[in-house]
C-alpha cells in the first residue's frame, strides 16, 4: 500500500512475435472463450504509450484490465439474469489526510459493459496481408459516426485452435468537414495464453484480521508486511498468508508462538523456510499448534529483510514509499485500546515499553500534523476498520524504534 513512482519510457514497437496461420480463415471473427494477453496501446495524437494486461473468461463471466504494470486495475463483472454488470476500480489515492492508500470502488454500468476486445460481429473479413514480415487476416469495421466523422477500425489476427488471436488493432477517426485525422490509436497484442484462473479475476484487498487472545501480533505484523511486498512484486495480487504457520513453526528463531515474538526473528525464519497460504496450511487457531510446513505444496520465499534507520521518520517514509508495508513495534497503551478515529497521540505513551507488533502501511499529514497509517491485528471492529492514524510526532509510542521490512 505504499506508493511508488513509475517512469514510463515511450517506445513504439509493432512486432512482438506471433505464429503463422496454419488453418484456412473463416468468414466470422471468433475470440477464444478465455484469454490472457499483454498489450501496448499507442496514441499517436497525444504521444501516450499505455502498457496493459488483459484477462477474460466466459466461464467466470468476468474480465480484467491492468494499466501501467498494475498501477490501476479494473475488474469487470458482466451482466447476469440476477444482477446488472459493474466494474470495480482499484487504485491508490492521496489526500491531505493520507498518502497513496489503496482504494476500491464499484460502479454499476448503465450501458453495455466494456470487454477487453471489440465485439466480433462488428467486423468483416477482407482478406490477408503481410504485417511486419508475416501473413495475417484482416478484419475491418468502417462506419459514419455522428454525421461529420468517419470511423475506421482494423484488426489483424491469426488462428489458434479454431479461434482468432489478435495481433494488432488500428483505430482512426476522421473529421470529414476539415478532412483531418482526429484519432489515431494502435494497440499491439502479445504473450497470448488460453488459460485464465478464477483468482486472476478476483478483487482482493488486505483487510485487518484478529489475533484474538493469542499473543501472536508479531506473526500478523510479519505476514501483513510480506503480503504487501509480494503484491508489489507480482502485479498487485494479494495473497492470504498463514499467521498460524509462524505461530507453530518459528520457535527456533526466538519466537514463542502465542506467548510473543519478534518480527525481525520472524523474517529470519521466513528467509530460511518461507511461508504458505492460509488456505492450504489451515485456519488460524488462536493456539500454539503442530507445525506441518513440510506438507505444504506452495511456499512463498522471502530473500531477506532490512532494518530501517532507528528513530528517523524520513527513513520510514522512504521504506514505505519504495518497499511497501513495514513491520513496526509500538507500546499499545490503555488509551489506544479505545481509539475510534482521528490522529492518535498519547503524551504518556512513551512512559511505557514496546509490547505490540503492527504494520505501517502509509503516511500522511492532516492540519499540519504528520501521522502513520497503521494496520493492527485486533479485527475490523477496532479503530477505523482495524487501522489507526498514529501521530508521527515525538516518536510517539516508539513507532520508530524497530521498523523492519521484508525483501522478496
Amino acid at each position: 500500500m505504499g506508493g511508488r513512482c513509475v517512469l514510463i519510457l515511450l517506445c513504439v514497437a509493432f512486432s512482438h512475435g506471433f505464429q503463422l496461420m496454419e488453418d484456412e480463415p473463416v468468414e466470422e471473427l471468433s475470440w477464444p472463450p478465455e484469454f490472457h494477453f499483454k498489450a501496448e496501446k499507442i496514441d499517436f495524437k497525444s504521444g501516450i504509450v499505455e502498457p496493459q494486461e488483459l484477462w477474460s473468461s466466459d466461464t467466470y463471466n468476468r474480465s480484467r484490465i491492468d494499466y501501467y504494470g498494475g498501477e490501476v486495475k479494473k475488474y469487470y463483472y458482466w451482466e447476469t439474469d440476477d444482477e446488472p454488470g459493474y466494474v470495480v476500480n482499484v487504485n491508490h489515492v492521496s489526500t491531505e489526510d493520507y498518502h497513496n492508500v489503496l482504494t476500491c470502488q464499484r460502479w454499476y454500468m448503465k450501458s453495455e459493459l466494456q470487454k477487453p476486445l471489440p465485439e466480433p460481429e462488428e467486423f468483416e473479413y477482407t482478406g490477408e496481408q503481410e504485417l511486419e514480415g508475416r501473413w495475417v487476416q484482416v478484419w475491418q469495421h468502417n462506419v459514419v459516426y455522428k454525421e461529420h466523422f468517419w470511423k475506421e477500425r482494423t484488426l489483424y489476427t491469426y488462428i489458434d485452435d479454431g479461434f482468432h488471436i489478435p495481433v494488432q488493432q488500428v483505430r482512426k477517426l476522421f473529421f470529414t468537414k476539415k478532412a483531418s485525422l482526429s484519432t489515431h490509436v494502435i494497440t499491439n497484442y502479445y504473450s497470448y495464453n488460453s488459460t485464465v484462473e478464477e483468482e486472476d479475476l478476483d478483487v482482493k484487498i488486505i483487510v485487518s484480521t484478529d489475533q484474538a487472545q493469542c499473543g501472536s501480533c508479531w506473526a500478523f505484523s510479519s505476514t501483513a508486511a510480506v503480503e504487501g511486498a509480494l503484491a508489489r512484486s507480482n502485479g498487485g495480487r494479494i495473497l492470504d498468508l498463514s499467521e498460524q504457520a509462524l505461530v507453530d513453526c518459528a520457535w527456533g528463531f526466538g519466537n514463542r508462538g502465542c506467548h510473543g515474538g519478534d518480527m525481525q526473528m520472524a523474517f529470519m525464519y521466513l528467509t530460511k523456510h518461507g511461508i504458505s497460504l492460509d488456505e492450504e496450511y489451515g485456519p488460524y487457531l488462536e493456539q500454539d499448534g503442530l507445525c506441518h510446513m513440510d506438507n505444504m505444496t506452495t511456499v512463498f520465499s522471502v530473500r531477506g529483510y532490512s532494518v530501517v534507520t532507528k528513530r528517523n521518520p524520513e527513513a520510514l517514509r522512504v521504506a514505505l514509499y519504495k518497499y511497501g508495508p513495514t513491520a513496526v513495534s509500538i507500546h499499545f497503551s490503555r488509551k489506544m485500546a479505545f481509539y475510534a478515529s482521528g490522529i492518535f497521540y498519547d503524551p504518556i505513551c512513551n512512559d511505557g515499553y514496546i509490547n505490540h507488533g503492527v504494520t505501517a502501511v502509509g503516511y500522511g499529514v492532516r492540519d499540519g500534523t504528520p501521522y502513520w497509517i497503521i494496520k493492527n491485528s485486533h479485527g475490523q471492529d477496532w479503530g477505523q476498520a482495524g487501522y489507526i492514524l498514529l501521530s508521527a510526532l515525538d516518536n510517539n509510542c516508539f513507532t520508530l524504534d524497530e521498523p523492519v521490512y521484508p525483501i522478496v
